[in-house]
């Protein structure tokens, strides 16, 4: 059985400093109160949140499964709190030079914010790396460092 916390499907070991950003995860049969802010913040008609993280905790909502990439990604959320004390790479980071850089977000949904482009280039480092690494090697080598090294 898959250890979805610390290992990816190949059992791959997870980035210690990403695993150990997400202090709990609680599943909830409710939906996220906060649904219809984030659906006229992000201008996505019906939207739903599958997870939340930020605080150091993730929480699941509506009891559904959560797949790596959504997990990796509410991690990334609290590394990005844990590294910055925000969900927003801050003015002078490394990620922020990068955001602001010629090199385009991983996905559509990372142009929403900056804590979406973060968090998303962490989902792309756990389950995509060599597409990232390949496709966005400004974002791949600060994300990198970060994982390596737990700081920019």
């Amino acid at each position: 059985m898959l250890d979805w916390y610390t290992a990816d499907r190949n059992g791959r070991k997870l980035p210690e400093v990403l695993v150990n950003s997400t202090r709990h995860t609680y599943f909830t049969f409710r939906r996220n109160v906060h649904d219809e802010y984030w659906e006229k913040q992000y201008n996505i008609p019906d939207f739903r949140s599958l997870a939340t993280g930020g605080d150091g905790d993730i929480v699941v909502y509506r009891n559904r499964k959560l797949p790596l990439s959504s997990y990796s990604h509410e991690m990334g959320h609290n590394l990005a709190n844990e590294l910055y004390r925000d969900t927003h790479p801050p003015s002078g980071s490394r990620y922020k030079s990068v955001i602001e850089s010629d090199e385009k977000p991983v996905s559509e949904y990372a142009t929403k914010s900056d804590a979406e482009d973060f968090a998303d280039a962490i989902k792309y480092y756990v389950t995509r790396y060599e597409e990232f690494r390949a496709m966005h090697p400004l974002r791949f080598a600060v994300v990198d460092d970060i994982m390596r090294n737990g700081h920019e």
